[in-house]
């Protein structure tokens, strides 16, 4: 029997979606296009409106892929989001590059690990720069194994972040201090929003548990 999918939240708009077996252009609206085999896709993502997309770039399951030279705009919710135990990502350029702000520019979350994003943030957050361990539908296990230590903003200024489900996450948002998430010089974590998003990801983990009977 094939158990319920989980579904917390509206389906995102995203300009590409790379998952596990595919690549998707605009997944989740009436244009969804599914790419042929073979057919590599772009470092440059600049669409029309970045507006009118969650997020621009989604990995969702993906393994082993890297990216480099990446020009990326900034949508509504992230640049980029990297979810669902992906793992083996690196992603090299710039991001955020229309400089509008959106809620973050990068989201890891879903149990994502051994992620390496280098290059610069031309947007900025909302909430902050980069969240890591957000809630995920589709994985409830920490993020880890992350090195953001050669990612800088084009201004020069700290990056912001916030922090939930990751191996240990006390330790990490209240000292800053992971054994397996790097961070970049300077970085300031959010502690309360930090925390907020830590009660959150577990108040979303307890609905699920009763709704969907799944822990």
């Amino acid at each position: 029997m094939t158990a319920t999918p989980i579904r917390t939240a509206a389906k995102d708009q995203n300009l590409l979606s790379l998952n596990s077996s595919s690549v998707v252009w605009y997944a989740g609206t009436d244009r969804e296009v599914v790419a042929p085999e073979g057919i590599p896709y772009p470092c440059d993502l600049f669409p029309e409106d970045p507006k009118m997309w969650d997020t621009i770039l989604k990995l969702s399951g993906r393994t082993n892929t890297t990216v480099a030279n990446l020009r990326i705009a900034q949508g509504k919710e992230a640049a980029v989001d990297i979810n669902n135990t992906s793992s083996g990502i690196l992603l090299e350029g710039r991001f955020g590059m229309t400089g509008r702000e959106g809620e973050h520019v990068v989201k890891i979350k879903g149990g994502s690990y051994d992620i390496t994003l280098k290059g610069t943030l031309e947007s900025s957050g909302l909430k902050a720069d980069i969240v890591i361990g957000e809630w995920s539908d589709q994985s409830s296990a920490p993020v880890h194994h992350v090195d953001l230590s050669l990612l800088r903003h084009s201004t020069g200024r700290p990056l912001t972040l916030v922090i939930a489900r990751v191996t240990n996450p006390i330790r990490t948002i209240l000292f800053g201090k992971s054994p397996d998430i790097a961070l970049p010089p300077g970085a300031r974590i959010k502690v309360l929003a930090s925390l907020a998003e830590l009660a959150y990801w577990w108040c979303k983990r307890l609905y699920v548990a009763a709704w969907y009977h799944r822990w």
